[in-house]
């Protein structure tokens, strides 16, 4: 089992950086155009819709689909599948008959190209869901890593023949075949021969209702950034969307580092830490987690402030970038790079909460962490710039985090209650 670990930490790590490095030469040598603003704007909506979902049904769907017969599991499956068909279909259309009464507006093609992104995005999730609850993983694995090789096919393309749109195509391909990779390979060709029950499927759904809420409500933290960014971007000048969508790609990228996947084994850890201490080795093991995670983002950004933005403008410079769309991406990562530790402590906080049955705590803090970044930012733009965006970020999380560490000692007390789930 632990070659198998190794294998997907790998696989996890390489499609991060695939991605990371994709990202770059597209915005190298296309540089931050109206249309690259253009393609980042028409994919924030979908793409945000989507990661809320894959969050929700990443966190619920494994440990569900594990107590169910395989005929459930086909079932709950099977209707998803659909469902999420059905939503792409129906979207599609009302874009396509958007697009029929207002030709003029060409981002529509691009639109509809990432809803189906978007929606075979979920199709692959799904099958995650299932290959963990069965015991997969390397395919689970195998997944992203596909979905990143198409990213870069993309961004080469696109570079190689001037064209933004071709990202979308390679976005499109890797998609496609993560699910490929599930339908031959990982866990979709075990459903053959299960037949769509749409009633058993809801039946095995229902003890998932009660929570699915506030999870939904806490998933809102970590991804109604990309729609806000777009909004509030496209009032800041020409360049502004897409420099901004390539400043969350770093942050991101780095968060994954910090991290190292704490937040994706806090409900073991907790579990397991709960069972021996009690409350308070439950909050000993949180707090030593959380300081881990800080001191190595904080780090990161003593490292960027010292010199490696330099390293960040050497990289990036081009004929295609000028320098004063460099200094908005340098200026704005400063900020958003202090917020790296406690946007990605937040998440597995928010596990820690989820294993005590807390989930109106992780809900209430999530759901003010986006409308909160977005209010901030927009009362300084006018006089700040884009710069503005990175305060804000670097603000929000800080209180977030602030806000969680309140709760954990609430919810932990020694004298209080609760049980690890």
């Amino acid at each position: 089992m632990s070659h198998i670990r190794l294998l997907i930490t790998v696989l996890t790590l390489s499609a991060s950086a695939l991605s990371f490095a994709s990202y770059t030469l597209f915005i190298k040598y296309l540089g931050a155009s109206p249309a690259m603003d253009a393609l980042f704007y028409a994919s924030s909506v979908p793409l945000s819709l989507a990661g809320t979902c894959s969050g929700v049904l990443l966190y619920l769907l494994p440990p569900h689909l594990a107590r169910l017969r395989a005929q459930q599991q086909g079932c709950v499956l099977r209707v998803f599948s659909y469902g999420v068909g059905a939503a792409v279909f129906a979207s599609c259309a009302v874009i396509g008959a958007w697009k029929h009464w207002q030709p003029d507006h060409a981002p529509a093609c691009l639109l509809i190209g990432f809803v189906v992104v978007a929606g075979l995005s979920l199709i692959a999730t799904l099958a995650v869901c299932l290959g963990q609850a069965r015991g997969a993983y390397l395919g689970s694995g195998l997944m992203p890593f596909v979905a990143s090789t198409g990213l870069g096919l993309g961004a080469f393309a696109a570079v190689r023949w001037h064209a933004e749109s071709l990202l979308l195509v390679g976005q499109l391909i890797g998609a496609a075949g993560s699910v490929a990779v599930a339908a031959q390979g990982l866990v979709f060709h075990r459903l053959r021969g299960v037949t769509l029950d749409v009633r058993l499927g809801m039946r095995a759904l229902r003890p998932l209702k009660p929570h699915a809420l506030a999870i939904v409500l806490g998933t809102t933290a970590f991804t109604l950034f990309q729609p806000i960014d777009a909004l509030l971007c496209s009032q800041l000048g020409d360049g502004a969307v897409t420099i901004m969508a390539y400043a969350v790609r770093v942050v991101v990228a780095t968060g994954t580092a910090v991290s190292l996947g704490a937040f994706a084994v806090a409900a073991r850890t907790s579990h397991e830490a709960f069972l021996a201490g009690g409350p308070s080795g439950l909050r000993s093991l949180a707090y030593r987690e959380v300081a881990r995670i800080c001191a190595f983002g904080t780090l990161i950004w003593v490292v960027y402030a010292l010199g490696a933005s330099r390293l960040l403008v050497a990289v990036l410079q081009s004929s295609s970038l000028p320098v004063h769309s460099i200094d908005r991406l340098t200026d704005v990562l400063f900020w958003m790079l202090l917020g790296v530790g406690p946007m990605s402590a937040v998440p597995y906080l928010f596990r820690v909460f989820y294993s005590q049955s807390h989930f109106g705590v992780a809900a209430a803090i999530g759901v003010c962490i986006a409308p909160a970044y977005g209010a901030l930012a927009w009362l300084g733009m006018n006089r700040l710039g884009l710069t503005a965006l990175g305060y804000s970020y670097a603000a929000v999380w800080w209180v977030a985090f602030s806000a969680c560490l309140l709760c954990l000692r609430w919810t932990l007390r020694d004298s209080g209650s609760g049980s690890a789930s």
